[in-house]
């Protein structure tokens, strides 16, 4: 094998920008056996189940509604985006 390899001719790796990274959120109890109930009735992994609601969310360009204290916080999609 040579010393150096020449990748001029190389193509990028399509794939580069879909790679999972590992994270570390602070996600609310409630919110976490929400999801926890979800994989025990489905049989797919919790996590798989957030990254795929996360996944719903970006596909649909929701956004977030903030609203003042005591009031829930719900997702508001974009007006001409597509709804579930």
């Amino acid at each position: 094998m040579p010393a150096e390899v020449d990748f001029s001719d190389s193509i990028p790796n399509p794939y580069i920008g879909k790679v999972r990274r590992r994270v570390t959120m602070n996600i609310d109890g409630e919110n976490i056996d929400y999801f926890k109930a979800e994989a025990a009735r489905t049989g797919v992994p919790y996590q798989v189940i957030i990254n795929m609601y996360l996944t719903e969310c970006r596909v649909q360009k929701k956004h977030l509604a903030f609203v003042t204290k005591g009031q829930s916080l719900c997702h508001v999609p974009v007006p001409g985006a597509p709804q579930s």
